[in-house]
């Protein structure tokens, strides 16, 4: 069985729903949160981390969330990276707090979709993957586009077909779609109501708000300097 971890308002009601619903992946132990929150580094053993992006304009809070994402990704844990700037686009003239009820129903959606379908979850041993909802599962410009936005260099896009609605001529058009624009594409059925869901591998454009890291380039910043002199130095977690 699966337990979810939540971290502030949107990861708790995520996981409290989850959890209550006993929705299992292939992993025992995973944390739902906002990127950037240093609290989810205290959690021990987890095996798959799903972070919300900040909002485009929480400038501070996106450099954080690309640092930690770099340390995530390096300690080995699979992450899905939730886009947020999809929600921001689709409801630009919402108030915040309508944004943040409508995260925690279609995030808790989607992973009970990639629970049900299992669609690209033997490929998630580490690194970084985003995954969005799409509202018309017909448009395949808007699967595109948004691939487009969040990610560089794409490497696959698995679909989930959530909806009942869909015809497997939409699949079969969904699908040639995106291949005309050169991303190899895997999708699968779940057989419920609701939205589509994609799992996009490649490299985020999330890591690029790295200012310190575009700065260094091929070079490293030593995270864990104190173990060269073996000393403590104080407030060293907070370098990023």
């Amino acid at each position: 069985m699966t337990v979810y971890f939540g971290l502030g308002e949107i990861g708790e009601a995520i996981a409290g729903r989850l959890n209550a619903e006993g929705i299992r992946l292939p992993f025992s132990r995973a944390a739902i949160f906002t990127l950037g929150d240093r609290r989810v580094e205290n959690i021990d053993n987890v095996e798959l981390y799903v972070g919300i992006s900040p909002f485009s304009f929480e400038v501070e809070r996106r450099f954080r969330a690309s640092v930690q994402l770099r340390r995530l990704i390096r300690d080995g844990a699979p992450v899905l990276v939730v886009d947020m700037d999809s929600y921001e686009q689709r409801m630009a003239n919402s108030e915040l707090s309508s944004i943040s009820s409508v995260l925690i129903d279609e995030v808790s959606e989607l992973i009970r979709a990639i629970a049900k379908s299992g669609e690209g979850l033997d490929r998630l041993k580490s690194g970084a993957h985003v995954i969005y909802t799409q509202r018309d599962p017909k448009d395949v410009a808007s699967l595109a586009m948004a691939a487009a936005r969040a990610v560089n260099s794409i490497d696959e896009i698995h679909v989930i077909a959530n909806n009942g609605s869909i015809t497997p001529g939409d699949a079969n058009s969904i699908i040639r779609g995106l291949k005309m624009i050169g991303e190899p594409v895997s999708l699968s059925y779940v057989g419920n109501n609701g939205m589509m869901f994609e799992i996009v591998e490649g490299r985020l454009k999330l890591l690029d708000d790295d200012v310190i890291q575009r700065v260094l380039g091929d070079r490293v910043l030593d995270l864990d300097p104190e173990e060269a002199v073996n000393l403590p130095i104080p407030f060293l977690d907070r370098i990023d």
